[in-house]
């Protein structure tokens, strides 16, 4: 239960309401308690009555009992509303609580998970732990205070019965604690493949085109079968030992009942219980031995909730890999960034990224970054946009080291454009709103028509406001390309980052974007990576990486001469056309 009272301190202010459930169930409780001492005096003054007697005594208990009812039929309705309310709030506030965290994070976190197993931690860990809540707020509580006051009544009443159930009772509660710690590592087990199965589906449903392009749908329901074959073994492990526990439980709890009773009846027969306390043991003990069923449950519900809950607790104590410093201010304007022997390697990595990179980019200049796959290009620009710290080294913008500014205003100052266009399963207009909320009609037109993309956005079915699709699904390439270039207008930053924009489109899409790039490009600090080298001659810098290092530098004219690596892949791509690095 560690990991769902962890959970609690993000409850906030509706911790005070939880704590009024609380007492409206120990109020109800109390009632609950006491109404058999009310059933037991109407039995024993019925059976002692004589004609012509006063109904009066009766009469009282049974007002007493019509006001108790009515009390409890009154708590419980405030209890439930108290606990509706609370648990709506709560479950509100944590959501955005969760999403503001996530949005916090350092992007190593989306890296090193899927995205499918995460929205299930999240999901399952908030549904479990207000499960959790519902139960023991609607139900659980009232139980567990009736149970203790029911034994102290007992242990007055009849001395023999309570000691008898003060002994039973935690052991059949031990029995169910002990059958939790059995089963814990079959339910992590089963938690654990849940969430990786979940995220294999939300992976194959995003790439469900490709697993059908590529003609593998029996493989990926085999690899699914098999996550829910390892579900199935340790569900079936969990609820054998379950059983066995449930079993020994329920059978001492049914010789307790009969020891009991006989006991009772004994006394009664023997003239020393009334019939209304032989009513009063016979259903206290019954439902004292009938609550450890219920408890038992509810402990069992709770380990299993308390895996989920640690999982989702874990995701909220995960701090981002950067923070900002509580110094740093916010970055009004670009004019130079300098990176100044920087190294960097990947969390967790032993290969090294990038080494001992130098290079400066000033106001209105471009540099481009090439060469092969997995050198270090994109890396930079992580950097550059402060997603990771170099390990070593500087980057330094307008000559002050980068973590003297907020990220957010570093990244208010940037736009990216890369080969992936990300795209929300939103209308077009939204989707452009992304850079710029607060964008006028006219601003969003503006710079689509900058972007070559207001002619094609306009034959859609809807326009502007056409759904684009999952990731933009709904989309060409170049469409995609031209309305992500069209949100960095609308941004309007003073640098520019270009990842491979044009890489997988063909010969008449790359025309229109590359039109459209001019126009964003213009008067702008840039950085371009670029597998074709077409792409690049124009710009103040070519950096050619290789292993993660500078491996040449110089103007497109400058390397040619060279005759060096650059020479050469460009000569290739001249002679056939575009061929990755």
């Amino acid at each position: 239960m560690n990991n769902l009272v962890r959970l609690t301190k993000y409850m906030g202010k509706e911790k005070k309401l939880y704590f009024i459930v609380f007492i409206l169930a120990a109020i109800s409780a109390s009632i609950n308690a006491g109404l058999p001492f009310i059933f037991s005096n109407i039995i024993n003054k019925l059976a002692s009555i004589k004609p012509g007697s006063s109904f009066v005594p009766i009469g009282e208990n049974l007002i007493l009992l019509t006001i108790l009812l009515a009390s409890n039929q009154l708590i419980l309705f405030f209890n439930q509303k108290y606990s509706a309310l609370s648990r709506i709030k709560m479950i509100t506030g944590l959501r955005v609580k969760i999403f503001q965290h996530l949005l916090d994070l350092s992007v190593d976190y989306t890296e090193r998970h899927r995205s499918g197993t995460v929205l299930q931690i999240v999901e399952r860990g908030i549904n479990d732990f207000f499960s959790w809540l519902m139960e023991l707020s609607s139900w659980s509580a009232d139980l567990i205070f009736e149970t203790v006051l029911v034994l102290i009544i007992l242990l007055i009443k009849l001395p023999a019965a309570g000691v008898l159930f003060l002994i039973i009772i935690p052991i059949m509660i031990k029995a169910s604690l002990v059958k939790v710690q059995v089963t814990k590592k079959y339910r992590k087990r089963a938690n654990k493949t849940w969430e990786h199965q979940s995220g294999y589906l939300a992976e194959s449903i995003a790439n469900l085109s490709t697993l059908k392009g590529m003609s593998s749908e029996k493989e990926s329901i085999k690899q699914y079968y098999n996550f829910q074959q390892k579900i199935f073994r340790n569900r079936v492990i969990q609820f054998k030992y379950e059983r066995r526990y449930d079993f020994a439980r329920d059978s001492l709890g049914a010789l307790s009942i009969l020891l009991v009773v006989a006991y009772v009846a004994y006394m009664s027969y023997k003239g020393r219980l009334t019939p209304g306390d032989l009513f009063l043991i016979t259903i206290y003990a019954r439902n004292l031995i009938g609550s450890v069923g219920p408890i038992s449950r509810f402990i069992n519900a709770t380990a299993d909730y308390d895996i989920t809950a640690g999982r989702l607790a874990d995701l909220l104590e995960t701090k981002p890999l950067i923070k900002d410093l509580r110094d740093s201010v916010e970055l009004q304007y670009i004019e130079t960034i300098e990176f100044k022997n920087v190294s960097f390697e990947y969390p967790d990595s032993k290969k090294g990224a990038i080494f001992n990179i130098s290079f400066n980019i000033d106001a209105g200049k471009s540099v481009a970054l090439v060469g092969p796959s997995g050198t270090g290009k994109s890396t930079i620009t992580k950097l550059i946009l402060r997603f990771y710290e170099p390990t070593s080294g500087s980057i330094l913008i307008n000559g002050k080291d980068i973590s003297h500014y907020t990220q957010d205003s570093i990244r208010k100052n940037m736009a990216i454009v890369m080969q992936d266009v990300a795209l929300f399963n939103t209308t077009v207009k939204e989707n452009l709103q992304v850079a710029n909320s607060k964008a006028t009609a006219q601003e969003i037109h503006k710079s689509a028509e900058m972007a070559n993309a207001d002619e094609f956005i306009r034959t859609l079915t809807k326009g502007y406001n056409t759904l684009v699709g999952e990731r933009g699904i709904k989309l060409s390439g170049g469409q995609k390309q031209r309305i992500a270039i069209a949100r960095a207008i609308l941004k309007n930053p003073n640098m520019i980052i270009l990842d491979e924009a044009t890489s997988a489109l063909d010969s008449e899409s790359e025309v229109k974007v590359q039109d459209a790039l001019k126009k964003l490009l213009h008067h702008k600090m840039s950085l371009i990576i670029a597998h074709r080298l077409s792409t690049v001659r124009h710009v103040d810098e070519i950096i050619v990486l290789k292993n993660g290092r500078v491996y040449e530098r110089g103007t497109h004219t400058n390397l040619l001469r060279k005759n060096g690596l650059y020479a050469k892949l460009f000569n290739i791509q001249s002679k056939t056309g575009k061929v990755d690095l």
